[in-house]
C-alpha cells in the first residue's frame, strides 16, 4: 500500500472515501462498486445476504502503518468476523487517484451496531453499509462535518 497525498480535513477525508473505488473479489472475478450506486452485479453473485458492509482494519485514522502492523490487524478483524459466523469476501478500496490502497472485507448481514463497534475498535473513520437493491452508503464516524445524501454520520 502506498500513500501520496492524504486529505488533511475531515470533510476532505469523507469526500475521498465517498469518491473511492471499491473492489470485491468473488470467485476470482473483480467487481467494482461505488458509493451512491446500487451494487446489483455484486448482489446477484451473493444471493445469501440481505445487507452488505465493507470494513478494513488497515491504517487506523487514515495514518499509514507498516505492512506487518496492517496484516496483524487484518488477522484480528478476520477472526472477529469469523467468530460471529458472518460470510466475508476479500475487498479492497482505492483513493480516487489510485495512490492509496487498503485491503478489507465485504461482510454479509452484519448488524450496523457491530460494524460500528468494529470500526471504532480498529480506529476506522469510515465503512460502507447498504441493503440489497439500495445504493451503497458511506458511514463516517465522528461529528457530522457536512451533510451529504450518500453519507451517514455516526457519532
Amino acid at each position: 500500500m502506498t500513500a501520496a497525498i492524504q486529505p488533511t480535513t475531515t470533510d476532505g477525508l469523507a469526500e475521498a472515501y465517498r469518491l473511492a473505488a471499491y473492489f470485491v473479489d468473488i470467485d476470482s472475478e473483480i467487481i467494482e462498486i461505488a458509493v451512491g450506486y446500487p451494487a446489483l452485479r455484486l448482489e446477484t453473485q451473493l444471493a445469501r445476504a440481505d445487507t452488505f458492509a465493507y470494513i478494513t482494519a488497515c491504517n487506523p485514522a487514515s495514518q499509514l502503518q507498516p505492512e506487518a502492523w496492517n496484516q496483524r490487524a487484518d488477522r484480528e478483524l478476520r477472526a472477529a468476523i469469523d467468530h460471529h459466523g458472518y460470510l466475508r469476501w476479500p475487498m479492497n478500496s482505492s483513493s480516487p487517484d489510485g495512490q492509496w490502497w487498503e485491503a478489507g472485507w465485504l461482510v454479509g448481514d452484519v448488524p450496523p451496531a457491530l460494524l460500528d463497534e468494529w470500526a471504532r475498535h480498529f480506529g476506522q473513520r469510515g465503512t460502507l453499509l447498504w441493503r440489497r437493491g439500495g445504493p451503497v452508503r458511506l458511514r463516517m464516524y465522528g461529528p457530522a462535518e457536512f451533510p451529504h445524501p450518500q453519507i451517514d454520520w455516526i457519532e
